[in-house]
């Protein structure tokens, strides 16, 4: 994240792609399109604490940064059955935004 704040970059008329959320808080306030693409199972490895990833010691941490972010992006793509049925258990989505669970079998979308 210090690398894209540190380089002046252009962004104008651009979609903005995260393949994970924490840069997508460098960019809350800009009016771009922002897609964001969440490939982990977000209730095991991170909510469960068996994940590989240092969220898992940080859990609630991740759900605020996690609920900040989901209102700037537009769309957000999931690979987990399991990831899409917490969000949508989890937050309200506003509606300019699709959460789609994209995987071999087709595309669901809430």
């Amino acid at each position: 994240m210090i690398a894209l704040r540190s380089f002046p970059l252009d962004l104008n008329k651009k979609i903005l792609f995260f393949n994970r959320i924490e840069p997508a808080l460098l960019f809350t306030k800009r009016k771009n399109p922002k897609i964001a693409v969440i490939h982990n199972d977000i209730p095991a490895q991170i909510l469960g604490g068996k994940g590989e990833t240092l969220w898992r010691l940080f859990p609630g941490i991740y759900k605020s940064i996690e609920r900040y972010i989901f209102g700037s992006l537009d769309h957000i793509y999931t690979v987990s059955e399991s990831t899409l049925n917490f969000y949508i258990k989890n937050y309200h989505v506003p509606k300019k935004q699709n959460i789609i669970l994209a995987d071999m079998g087709g595309h669901r979308y809430l």
